[in-house]
Parts: C-alpha cells; structure tokens; sequence
C-alpha cells in the first residue's frame, strides 16, 4: 500500500536555498558583528535630518561672488580691457591709446594692422609712437617694406635713416624667417620690429604669437584688409584706412582683449609734409585729396 505524503504543516519548517539550489547556512557571529559595525559606520556619517522649526530659523550660507576680485594673471573681466603682459609704448595718440589694452602698443605680444593698400597709411599711424625708440639711441627693424624708405619723409616724423635697418626681399618665406630670427635675438637695440607680410597661413601667425610672447619690443605685422574675416592668432587686430579728411586716420578694433568696440576711432594725423605747406584755414577747411595724392599722404 502507498503512504501518501502530507503537505508540511506549521511545524514543519522551510529550507532557504540560494540561487543555485544549495541550502543557506547561517551567517556566523562574526559576520553578524561586522555588517553591525558598517551599519553603525553609515549612520554615523550621514547628517541628522534637520527639523522643521530649525530648517525655517537657519540662515542660508552666503553665495559665493561670482569673479573673484584678485583675477590671477592672463585673466580679465570681459568689460574691462586686460591689462597688459609686459611693458606698453604709447602710441602718440592719447584716444588711441585709452582703447588699447595697458595703454599703448603692447609688447611680447602680435599686432596685426590691416590696411587697404599697404604703404599707405602705416607710418601715420605708427610713426608718433616710434619717433621716441629712435630719439634713445634704438632702431627700427623694416623688413619687406612695399616701397623703398624715404629718408626725407620719415625725417618729417622725427626718424632718421640711420635708426632704420632694412630687410629688402620680395621672398614671403625670406621675410618670416627674418622676422623669427629679430623675435628671437630680442635684441635691446630694437625699438619696434615692422613686417609686411600679405600671405600668412594661420599657423604661421600663430608661431609668430609664441615667438612674440618673448620679446620686449612692439611687432607689427602688416597685411591687407581682405584678411579680416580669417582667423588670427594676434592679441591685437586693427583695421586703419585714410578718413574722410585728408588729415584723419580711422581706426577700428577688429579684436582685443577686452569689451568690443563698435565705433571705430577718429585720429587727427596729418603728414607732416602737408601740413608744413597748408595754411590752417585750409587745414580746417580742405576736402579729401584725390586718390592721384594718395601717395604724398603716405610720407
């Protein structure tokens, strides 16, 4: 006869199997102590609940300003213009030099100057801020200028040829390696290094911005205004071109480190072989010259 098996009853107790089907055995006493002991390690480092009359009475903590008023060096707020890097050479135009980060030309740093038809008006611009490096006993470096110096007309602006060294080659690559070997010599007889460089890729200008970072003079790269819109290592980009009178020079500020600036700059720069033959009614008075004159501006 078959026994028949009963359900288990109440007293009949359950096997706890794992996953695998094997029976659980009970966790030893020193398994016990030291789940106990993290638990009690937990409790601890997590913060009590605050009640709620203490979260209504507690003062929130203050918040943090936003800019930290000692800015570490290289760092600026975006309203205000940077201060400079190194030492900053006026310019010789105090409006210019009120929007021109440090207050003047910087040095170890690129300056970019874009012109519409270069030999034009560079020496109206730089010529005020240069004439004092000469007036030290220091030189100007030219290298690939446009057009031959003219000793007369930079003698008007207060630089002789013999403050001038002249690097005469029509070679693009010629004139960047001249330029790299003066950045890097940083001679202390150098006033202010000048380049015409048209064509430049923006590696190029790049490496010249490295290789500028240590030098203590001013270097101006020099280019035509279709190379605005292209990108540009240089700190300092400027687009000057001649103004509606003959004795103007406007300026905009394509890039600088600071806030931008929409409305370009207005300088009274008259040459000053023009202005020793104008009387000053008619330098008042006078209407743009001819494009066929463009060129005595120039010097």
């Amino acid at each position: 006869m078959a026994a028949v098996l009963a359900p288990p009853g109440p007293s009949t107790p359950l096997l706890q199997t794992d996953l695998f089907g094997d029976p659980l055995r009970p966790p030893t006493r020193r398994e016990r102590h030291r789940v106990a002991t993290v638990q009690r390690g937990v409790a601890a480092a997590m913060p009590a609940a605050p009640t709620f009359a203490a979260a209504a009475t507690a003062t929130p903590p203050p918040t943090p300003a936003l800019v930290d008023p000692a800015l570490p060096p290289g760092v600026w707020k975006a309203d205000e213009l940077s201060p400079a890097s190194g030492r900053c050479q006026s310019s010789g135009f105090a409006l210019l030099d009120a929007e021109l980060p440090g207050g003047g030309w910087p040095t170890r740093a690129l300056t970019e100057l874009l012109l519409p038809q270069v030999g034009c008006v560079e020496w109206r611009l730089l010529a005020p801020g240069l004439a004092p490096c000469t007036q030290r006993g220091q030189r100007l470096l030219l290298i690939g200028p446009p057009h031959a110096p003219h000793p007369r007309g930079l003698a008007a602006w207060g630089l002789g040829a013999s403050a001038l060294l002249w690097v005469n080659t029509s070679d693009l690559r010629q004139r960047l390696w001249a330029l790299e070997q003066a950045i890097k010599a940083d001679a202390d007889e150098l006033g202010a290094l000048l380049a015409w460089l048209p064509q430049l890729r923006p590696e190029q200008l790049r490496r010249l911005q490295t290789l500028a970072a240590r030098c203590r003079a001013p270097v101006f790269v020099l280019r035509g205004t279709a190379q605005a819109g292209n990108s540009s290592a240089a700190p300092l980009r400027l687009r000057v071109q001649p103004g509606p009178h003959w004795s103007q020079l406007q300026v905009e500020f394509i890039k600088r480190r600071g806030p931008p600036l929409d409305t370009p700059l207005w300088l009274h720069a008259p040459p000053p072989t023009l202005a020793a033959v104008l009387p000053p009614p008619q330098r008042a008075t006078s209407r743009p010259l001819p494009a066929a004159l463009q060129a005595l501006v120039a010097v």
